[in-house]
């Protein structure tokens, strides 16, 4: 984006700023499209994206598919170092309350609903999920609890 309201760069860090403010630009790190009716969508931070081999995953996508079963108050997705793939998916997931859920059954249910390279290696099952400040599901959390473990297959 760029105009009036665009910040001039981050306090005291030129490295930070030129990587954000090129030309006139602030690349915002987002990614969305544009509907034929002019509002703008959003998919995506392109920092959070999974690439898997060569293929890259939205967390939001497999997110959105986990929290249509019918047991998921809420999940968040993110990318593990894997020394194989690169990147593979890991799901954590909140059960409604008096609900219950296997692994097996969250994995089976996303396999009817998105591509098998989208699906993650591991669901954990979690009480509640990480939120930032401002309320939002905490993905950098989440993923060095991810990376913190041993990928799957390799301990």
């Amino acid at each position: 984006m760029r105009g009036p309201m665009v910040m001039q760069g981050y306090w005291r860090d030129p490295d930070a700023t030129e990587a954000v403010l090129q030309a006139g630009w602030l690349r915002t790190g987002d990614s969305g499209w544009r509907d034929a009716s002019g509002i703008w969508w959003f998919a995506t931070r392109l920092k959070e994206l999974i690439v898997r081999n060569t293929s890259k995953i939205s967390p939001g996508e497999v997110e959105t598919a986990l929290n249509e079963h019918p047991t998921v108050l809420s999940s968040g997705v993110v990318g593990m170092a894997d020394p194989d793939e690169g990147e593979v998916p890991v799901a954590y997931v909140v059960l409604n309350p008096g609900l219950h859920a296997s692994e097996a059954e969250i994995l089976a249910f996303l396999k009817e609903r998105i591509a098998l390279y989208k699906i993650p290696v591991r669901v954990q099952f979690l009480k509640s999920l990480p939120l930032t400040l401002s309320g939002k599901l905490d993905h950098r959390a989440l993923r060095s609890a991810a990376n913190a473990t041993l990928a799957p297959g390799r301990q």
